[in-house]
């Protein structure tokens, strides 16, 4: 029993290395965003909110350096906990760069995060404008990669099945628009914003010759897999 269990170790180690090695440039992000986690973390409260503001998409930023403020945030999270953004980097944007190739999943993912950024900015400057909101929100701090990653959960809808394409689009949509509606905000606006530049990019995910997937299949032959009698 033990040779067996170790045996399956093996072979999961072995399947998750060459899973890694498959999405250079994802994986490859999240060990800078666990640097900079890392960073976070002996940093001075103080200081931690200074370097963050600085690497802001806010409006400031974007007027006086947008390029860079676009760059930069990417490579910072807002929040505590590294593990999680893990797990999403695995679950989605491995999936585009395997599935479409690094160059498509980097035109996706930047789009959806400049566009989102410049739609919610562009609201937020038009509400203080009209005395909605008040002008200190021009600075207001926001970082983070969950611009990108909308996009790619919207592009992944046409990685499916027709029969799973639209039950994974339904669930998508309702998971980002029932947020902004229950409690509107710039970060629920462009979320929203970013998965609909995700879905957009049908034209471009036409380039690939691989096949749609169909989670039906792919849970038999991960099942087969763990028993012995496939490979992954």
């Amino acid at each position: 029993m033990a040779a067996r269990h170790g045996q399956v170790l093996r072979r999961a180690g072995r399947a998750a290395w060459s899973y890694v090695r498959s999405a250079p440039l994802t994986f490859g992000w999240a060990a800078i965003l666990l640097a900079t986690t890392l960073a976070q973390h002996a940093m001075p409260e103080g200081q931690l909110a200074e370097v963050l503001v600085q690497r802001s998409t806010n409006v400031i930023n974007l007027v006086q350096h947008p390029v860079r403020s676009l760059v930069a945030s990417l490579f910072w999270i807002d929040g505590s906990f590294w593990f999680p953004y893990l797990v999403s980097f695995a679950l989605f944007h491995a999936q585009v760069e395997r599935w479409l190739g690094w160059w498509r999943w980097l035109v996706i993912g930047l789009t959806g995060h400049v566009v989102a950024t410049l739609v919610s900015q562009a609201v937020l400057l038009a509400a203080v404008h009209r005395g909605i909101a008040p002008p200190i929100m021009r600075g207001v701090r926001d970082v983070g990669v969950s611009y990108f990653q909308a996009a790619m959960i919207g592009v992944l809808a046409h990685h499916f099945v027709p029969c799973w394409r639209w039950a994974y689009g339904g669930v998508a949509l309702a998971a980002y628009a029932l947020p902004l509606v229950a409690e509107p905000g710039l970060t629920t606006l462009g979320h929203l914003v970013a998965l609909l530049v995700g879905l957009a990019f049908l034209p471009l995910t036409r380039a690939s010759t691989a096949a749609p997937w169909d989670p039906r299949l792919a849970w038999l032959r991960v099942r087969g897999w763990w028993g012995g009698r496939t490979r992954p």
